[in-house]
C-alpha cells in the first residue's frame, strides 16, 4: 500500500508542473486536467482534483513530505490540503488524524477545519459560492446523473424546482 501511495503521490505532486510546463497545449488537450486524465486513464474531475491538490500542497511542506513517504492516499491528501490551505496551523493535527480515523471522518474533520478557519460567515458563503459546481452526464446505462455543490440557499431553491420531477 505504501509503495502504491508513494507512486500515486508522485503523480499528484507533479501535476502542477504539467500545468505550468504547458505540454498539454502542444498535445492538443483543452486543459492540463484533460491531458492528465487521458494520460492517467482517469476522469477529468479526478485529474482536476489532483491538479488542485498539487497546487495546494506546493504551499504545505508537511503534507508534501507525508505524501512522499507514502503516508497519505490521494483522497487523504486532497482533504488535508484543502483544509490546511484555509488554516495552515491545523496541518499537523490533520496529518495526525490519518492514523486514527477513516477517510469519511478525516474529510469531516477537514470540513470543520475549513469552516473554523473561515470564521466570517459572509466570507465562507462567498467562498462556497465561488467554488460552486454542477456536472451532468448520461452514464453507459442511459441514466441521467447530476452532481452539484453550492450554497445552502441555492440548494434549497434547486430542490424546490426538482421536487415535481423527482417526487
Amino acid at each position: 500500500d505504501r509503495v502504491e501511495r508513494m507512486a500515486s503521490s508522485a503523480k499528484v505532486l507533479l501535476a502542477a508542473r504539467v500545468d505550468e510546463a504547458g505540454g498539454w497545449r502542444r498535445a492538443g488537450a483543452r486543459s492540463a486536467a484533460d491531458h492528465l486524465a487521458k494520460l492517467g486513464g482517469t476522469s477529468a474531475s479526478e485529474a482536476r482534483r489532483s491538479l488542485e491538490t498539487s497546487k495546494q500542497v506546493a504551499q504545505l511542506p508537511a503534507v508534501a513530505d507525508a505524501m512522499c513517504k507514502g503516508g497519505l492516499s490521494d483522497a487523504q491528501a486532497a482533504a488535508i490540503a484543502g483544509a490546511a490551505s484555509v488554516d495552515p496551523g491545523a496541518t499537523d493535527r490533520l496529518l495526525g488524524l490519518v492514523e486514527t480515523t477513516n477517510l469519511t471522518e478525516l474529510r469531516e474533520a477537514c470540513l470543520r477545519t475549513k469552516t473554523a478557519g473561515d470564521p466570517d460567515p459572509d466570507a465562507r458563503h462567498r467562498r462556497i459560492h465561488r467554488e460552486r459546481s454542477v456536472r451532468t452526464f448520461c452514464d453507459a446505462e442511459g441514466s441521467w446523473n447530476l452532481h452539484a455543490r453550492g450554497t445552502a440557499e441555492n440548494g434549497a431553491q434547486f430542490e424546490l424546482m426538482l421536487a415535481p420531477i423527482t417526487g
